[in-house]
């Protein structure tokens, strides 16, 4: 009995630190999602932020200004991301415009899409 017990807490062990190395789950979390996306809603831009892999970190920010008459309702950045990070430095939802910080890690690059919904 005590080895069957010892054998499933094992095995859940195993399985839980194997879902934490998978690399597509570390993408996710850094990965960057603000606020919802409706059916009224519109994609007011969608571009690409890259960087090549440079000796030190490098930090890109990004601005991005509705056209006149619309607010931002979402931010949605996915994509390849070998250990840079993405984060909102300004605006947002409810603003006319959003700020966007990407810094890359040493001898790594990147290569973000974003997304900017609004109404």
């Amino acid at each position: 009995m005590k080895f069957a017990l010892l054998f499933v807490l094992t095995a859940i062990v195993a399985v839980s630190t194997n879902e934490v190395a998978d690399p597509r789950s570390t993408d996710r979390a850094n990965a960057l999602s603000i606020g919802s996306i409706t059916s009224s809603d519109r994609l007011l831009r969608s571009f690409v932020v890259s960087r090549a892999a440079t000796i030190n970190s490098r930090v890109v920010n990004v601005r991005f200004t509705a056209p006149a008459g619309r607010r931002v309702r979402a931010v949605r950045v996915r994509g390849s991301t070998q250990f840079a990070r993405v984060r909102r430095t300004g605006g947002g939802v409810g603003f006319t415009f959003v700020n966007l910080q990407f810094v890359n890690a040493p001898r790594r690059g990147f290569r973000f899409t974003v997304q900017i919904w609004g109404r």
